[in-house]
């Protein structure tokens, strides 16, 4: 299969496509937060016995 860089062709275009994948990546940074998980102790159990625990 034939493939043809355009990125020189349009590099406004390029330029805009950046600026909204940047502004993507710092929302989903400013979105994410650490937050606590429970779960079963069978949960737990089966975790450990496949070597995740």
């Amino acid at each position: 299969m034939e493939q043809t860089n355009l990125v020189g062709k349009r590099p406004m275009r390029v330029a805009a496509l950046e600026n909204q994948l940047d502004e993507w990546q710092a929302s989903i940074d400013r979105t994410t937060v650490p937050t606590e998980v429970s779960i079963s102790d069978a949960t737990e159990q089966r975790l450990a016995d496949l070597g995740y625990r």
